[in-house]
Order: structure tokens, then C-alpha cells, then sequence
């Protein structure tokens, strides 16, 4: 079950039946799988229900250790689409520093017409009829959005990256002109950092 979390109310009961089905883990940051199996049998009504939960029960009926950062990402989206902890490519900012690739938000700062390379979780991939077989895409990572444009014959040889890869870096000439900033792509690759379960809006 999927919420968006600006529209959540705490005090839902839609939330709590979700979380007694140890399915949206992310919402209060239950970290641990000992608190994850313990949902479904202690059935949290409300938020107070999940504060006092007995901490000794939970660790010495389940001898589970603590999830890591990947499966608590890969919890957190599974269930909920997203995830209130940092993003995931902060996890990998400093590769991605080493290998060249800028941050989103510091595309603005860069002139028009460099080569730039940048990477993040695709969360859009559009082909408008009207477009000539471009394809856009918007890449997400910790500081914002970035978009790239990949022109047909570069789609019709990555075909399977740009059309699949949930987590992309592409490199190409930066076009930053009245504000608007766009990677006009020569290469993309999948990056794989997560099994984590993105979901883009594509191809509308």
C-alpha cells in the first residue's frame, strides 16, 4: 500500500493497517527486523502503541540484528514508494565525486556548453509523440533533479538502459541557458548501487 507522504496523517487508521502488516516501515523509521516482525502480532493502533512497545520482548523474542542501510531503503520503498531517511545516493556521494559526476544542484553554477556528467534514481522518462524520438529523462539524487536528453540514435543503442535502468549517470554537453539546464546526452549507464524498487513516471 502506497501513500504520498505530505497527504499522511499520523493519526490515520489507513496508516496503522498498513503498518501492522510491517508495510510502510519507513513512516517511523522501524529500523530493526525485530520490530518488523513484531507488527503483525502487536497490531499498533496508534503512535503511542508503537512507543511503548516492550524493547526487551522485541530483542530477546527475536534475536534478529538490525536491518542495514540497504534493507532499510529497500523496506522503506517496497513499501511506501519512498523513504524519509537521507536518499540514496548519498550513500555513494563521495564515488560520485571521484568520478566526476556534479551534484544537481550545482548544474546552475556550471557554464553552458561544458561536458558535465551527472547520475541519480530516474524518477521520469518521457518520449512525446511531437518530439522527433528524443527521450527525456529526470534524474533525481540528495540535492535535486536534473534532466537529460537522449536522442534517438544514442536510445536505439541503449535502449535497455534508458528504458529499465533505475538508477542512470549520463554524460554529455550541459545546456544552461535562461535558467533552464539540460544534459544533451553521448552516453548513459546503469549504475548498480540498490536492489531497492524505484517507481518513475514513464513515457506520459
Amino acid at each position: 500500500m502506497a501513500y504520498l507522504f505530505p497527504a499522511l496523517s499520523f493519526a490515520g487508521a489507513a496508516v496503522y493497517e498498513s503498518i501492522q502488516m510491517a508495510d510502510t516501515v519507513g513512516l517511523f523509521q522501524i529500523e530493526s527486523r525485530a520490530q518488523m516482525s513484531a507488527l503483525p502480532r502487536t497490531k499498533p493502533k496508534c503512535f503511542a502503541d508503537l512507543s511503548m512497545q516492550d524493547e526487551h520482548e522485541l530483542e530477546t523474542s527475536t534475536p534478529l540484528l538490525p536491518m542495514t542501510t540497504e534493507e532499510r531503503l529497500v523496506a522503506d520503498f517496497g513499501g511506501t514508494g519512498l523513504t524519509i531517511g537521507p536518499h540514496l545516493m548519498s550513500y555513494h556521494r563521495a564515488d560520485m565525486n571521484r568520478a566526476g559526476v556534479t551534484p544537481a544542484a550545482d548544474l546552475r553554477r556550471k557554464p553552458d556548453g561544458i561536458y558535465a556528467r551527472i547520475a541519480g534514481v530516474v524518477i521520469a522518462r518521457q518520449r512525446p509523440g511531437t518530439a522527433s524520438g528524443f527521450v527525456f529523462l529526470g534524474l533525481e539524487d540528495e540535492t535535486g533533479i536534473s534532466n537529460a536528453i537522449i536522442n534517438p540514435h544514442l536510445y536505439e543503442r541503449n535502449r535497455v538502459a534508458v528504458t529499465r535502468g533505475k538508477i542512470l549517470q549520463v554524460e554529455g554537453t550541459l545546456q544552461n541557458q535562461d535558467g533552464v539546464i539540460n544534459v544533451r546526452a553521448s552516453a548513459v549507464h546503469v549504475l548498480a548501487l540498490s536492489d531497492v524498487e524505484m517507481r518513475s513516471h514513464d513515457f506520459h
